[in-house]
């Protein structure tokens, strides 16, 4: 359990590590609903690198001011932020790593840079963060505000009746 919780999200998923075994694990924010086909793609990826899920179809974002952007080439994550100025796809929030994440966490810890966006930032420059992309039937959504539970309701539950906001 993470008594610091109030410090930045990377404190969390490092207290996992010996849970995960060295194995892959998949890391979600807890904020965001996401369809099974579009997970179950992720894990099924085959791919030796750390994968991110994304979505292209940038037009179509729900809050696009605070989405998480992500610049690609091809597949291969080249920048992430909510500000880059370039990005050509939308991070749905759900991952599958490595444990090499672990030591880029511990990494960016020293400069007491604390959140999951610091460690996939060294992921990244190290040339190991790729996309899956979402496909056409896929949904997901970030539910930060009360807009975006609006949002949800008038616009998700249909996609699958086991959904409830």
């Amino acid at each position: 359990m993470n008594e610091e919780w109030l410090r930045g999200n990377g404190i969390s998923v490092l207290l996992s590590e010996e849970a995960t075994k060295g194995e892959n694990f998949i890391l979600s924010m807890s904020d965001h609903i996401v369809s099974e086909s579009a997970i179950k793609r992720l894990i099924e990826y085959d791919s030796d690198y750390n994968l991110l899920l994304v979505d292209k179809r940038v037009n179509e974002i729900f809050d696009i001011d605070d989405a998480t952007k992500v610049n690609l080439n091809g597949n291969q994550i080249v920048n992430i932020g909510k500000e880059i100025p370039v990005y050509n796809g939308i991070d749905c929030g759900v991952f599958r790593l490595k444990n090499n994440f672990y030591n880029a966490m511990r990494q960016q810890l020293k400069d007491d840079k604390e959140s999951i966006s610091a460690a996939i930032q060294i992921l990244i420059e190290n040339q190991d963060m790729h996309a899956v992309f979402t496909e056409k039937e896929d949904y997901w959504l970030d539910i930060d505000t009360p807009q975006a539970y609006k949002y949800g309701l008038e616009k998700m539950t249909d996609k699958q009746p086991e959904i409830t906001l």
